[in-house]
């Protein structure tokens, strides 16, 4: 290689090496202004969820879960000054996508209402109005295992999360 060959590609180096700073830098910059207002969104979409869960409720605070398979968090919920049962926050994936999600456990440990956060889930669709909207409608064990819906994976990432949930308040209640 000649000398001019050799400047050639250092100068397309560093053009390429220009290039990939200025990027790096605007999807830094990008961030540091967006970061809180995505994190008020979802701390809006959480919220939202967990009145759709148990409406005219109360919550305590968010208590974290570390090491159980789907379960981030959970709140008491109350009436009043009645406990009426807790709104766990769950997430999982599959190779379909994700789901995070709210599950309602009644103080007796049943299953309550669920209300997804986010559903990235290739057929979102498909889940939420042949299996989350007829479960929601009639609450119970039965309807909650009917997991074949045309997006049975989804269906059963949803019933597995609801059941980690369910296993984790009887647990903790002792029930």
């Amino acid at each position: 290689m000649d000398k001019k060959q050799i400047r050639h590609y250092l100068y397309v180096g560093a053009i390429l090496a220009g290039i990939s700073i200025v990027s790096a830098a605007v999807i830094v910059g990008t961030n540091m202004i967006t970061k809180d207002r995505i994190a008020q969104n979802e701390i809006a979409a959480k919220t939202k969820a967990m009145g759709e869960v148990f409406s005219d409720c109360t919550f305590g605070e968010e208590t974290k879960i570390s090491d159980v398979e789907y379960l981030v968090s959970y709140t008491d919920a109350f009436k009043g000054e009645l406990e009426y049962g807790s709104v766990y926050y769950t997430s999982g994936k599959n190779m379909y996508g994700s789901i995070s999600m709210m599950v309602g456990i009644y103080v007796n440990g049943e299953v309550g209402h669920i209300s997804l956060v986010e559903n990235t889930e290739s057929y979102a669709s498909t889940i939420e109005d042949e299996y989350l909207l007829p479960y929601n409608e009639n609450p119970n064990e039965d309807s909650l295992d009917a997991t074949k819906c045309g997006a049975t994976y989804g269906a059963t990432l949803i019933k597995n999360m609801a059941k980690a949930a369910q296993n984790h308040f009887k647990e903790r209640k002792g029930l």
